[in-house]
């Protein structure tokens, strides 16, 4: 007896975002609509999943989902159920992901165990979907937030896979790589993996390339497909449903914005154009390099910001994490027993964390300049203000001394 899409229900049960989802969605629904349009409890469920998703992303929190032990089961299978030489011979870049090979599958298990693993398959896939869909209709910044959010969480899966699974996902992926005592990755697909991840050792010249492979041991491999899922999961789609969700959410994520406005004794409207392009792309979900987040925690603990007050600012990180963000600021702040100062302008140009050219050589030279010019500019409007109401005094004097003249 066939049981459809068998070997494929715990891979996409756990890791919905591979391509074989598509096929399988397409044969339990027809159509997208019919998902969208299901009034069925396991579908009503499964979208409710994807909103609390993308709400706990907003919120900073995490949703637990459940996910099944097996794996992509083929793998270890001696059936011959199918011709598909991509399958047989486990090279997955050969693979169109159209899902004929497993609609047929012979292997037996339970009827129960079957029902399960496919209702599981169908909710998780559903609530995937339905969250891409949401997050599509909300501001770029949760778009990216959830993009880091949700890859880290799957990461999290993957780095416990045997590697059959981590082949499939990286061929999904569009990340060529041979596999063996370490990784090879090509360095194609390594450049576009690596470009937004900006720590010097990632920089190709600091890599062995041989051939056009670049060696990788596991962390870094895995580093390199993470990147790339994060790409995936920011892309938006565009397709029109769960309208009310995405109002919502949206209407969520206006009051968890948070915009700098007043920060006490320190004059936002003063810092030079690195900080506040800095800062602004911290508000709006923008995940910036650690130079970037090092230069602007410095600065903000040289112009008297305290711990607790830096990371507020940087909840709104699609990366943040409150224990390790207190740790580094900390760190910044000489909790260690080294206070670290702000950047210098040559070493923000050095690491591409320049955005204008402000004729001065320090960031908190540009501060200290635009507030001792804004007080000097107060005191002289306060001097002339209290000229003019000395003048209107002796004038009124005047006229009480001659209430006749006119």
């Amino acid at each position: 007896m066939a049981q459809p899409y068998l070997p494929v229900l715990p891979l996409i049960a756990k890791y919905p975002f591979v391509s074989l989802t598509a096929p399988f969605l397409q044969y339990e629904y027809g159509n997208i609509d019919s998902i969208f349009s299901s009034e069925k409890e396991l579908d009503v469920e499964a979208k409710k999943l994807g909103k609390e998703i993308v709400g706990a992303v907003i919120d900073g929190m995490r949703v637990e989902v459940r996910y099944p032990q097996a794996s992509f089961m083929c793998t270890s299978c001696d059936e011959k159920c199918f011709e598909c030489e991509a399958i047989l011979a486990k090279n997955f870049y050969l693979c169109s992901a159209c899902g004929k090979c497993f609609e047929s599958c012979v292997h037996e298990v339970s009827e129960e165990i079957y029902r399960n693993w496919r209702m599981l398959a169908r909710r998780n896939a559903v609530a995937y979907i339905s969250s891409r869909v949401i997050v599509s209709q909300l501001e770029p910044w949760v778009r990216r937030k959830y993009a880091v959010r949700e890859a880290d969480r799957y990461s999290e899966l993957i780095r416990e896979e045997e590697e059959g699974v981590i082949k499939l996902i990286s061929a999904d992926l569009g990340v060529r790589a041979n596999f063996g005592r370490s990784v090879r990755v090509h360095v194609t697909s390594y450049l576009r993996c690596a470009a937004r991840i900006k720590s010097d050792n990632w920089r190709l010249v600091n890599r062995k390339l041989e051939k056009g492979w670049i060696e990788l041991d596991r962390d870094d491999f895995l580093r390199l497909l993470k990147e790339k899922l994060r790409e995936k999961l920011e892309e938006p789609l565009e397709y029109d449903a769960l309208k009310e969700c995405a109002s919502e959410l949206s209407a969520r994520a206006a009051m968890q914005k948070r915009e700098v406005k007043d920060l006490g004794e320190v004059d936002v409207s003063c810092f030079p154009p690195c900080m506040k392009k800095i800062l602004s792309d911290l508000q709006h979900g923008v995940n910036v390099p650690h130079t970037a987040r090092f230069a602007i925690t410095s600065f903000l603990l040289n112009i008297g910001l305290n711990t607790n007050e830096i990371i507020t600012l940087f909840s709104s990180a699609p990366d943040f994490d409150e224990e390790k963000t207190r740790y580094q600021v900390e760190h910044i702040a000489g909790a260690k027993g080294t206070e670290y100062s702000c950047p210098a302008c040559d070493t923000m140009r050095t690491y591409h964390n320049c955005y204008a050219e402000c004729r001065v050589s320090h960031p908190i030279s540009y501060y200290e300049i635009c507030k001792r010019r804004k007080e000097e500019k107060s005191k002289g409007e306060r001097s002339k203000n209290e000229g003019r109401r000395g003048k209107s005094e002796g004038e009124r004097g005047r006229d009480k001394a001659n209430p006749g003249d006119s």
